[in-house]
């Protein structure tokens, strides 16, 4: 074996870093997290995706209501709604 120019601590570094590299798992908790916050991220944006006509139907709903609600006679005569009551 030839050792110049530091080529033996070099190979020597590489093997010791690799038996670390492998051995070692602290790393692996944030790889696991990581995967994890993205799979609840898609899986939040298909249920938005997803329920979004729902919503357009309900606010489409409630407003038909409260435009039918402003235009009926009973909103318009100025009674206050009670029909006329006291």
């Amino acid at each position: 074996m030839v050792c110049g120019a530091g080529t033996c601590h070099d190979r020597v570094s590489m093997r010791r870093f690799g038996k670390i590299f492998l051995s070692e798992d602290a790393g692996q908790d944030l790889v696991e997290y990581t995967l994890l916050m993205a799979f609840v991220a898609l899986a939040s944006a298909g249920l938005f995706l997803s329920s979004g006509a729902n919503v357009e139907q309900v606010w489409s709903s409630a407003n038909s209501f409260l435009t039918a609600a402003t235009t009926s006679p009973d909103a318009s005569n100025g009674d206050g709604g009670d029909g006329g009551h006291h």
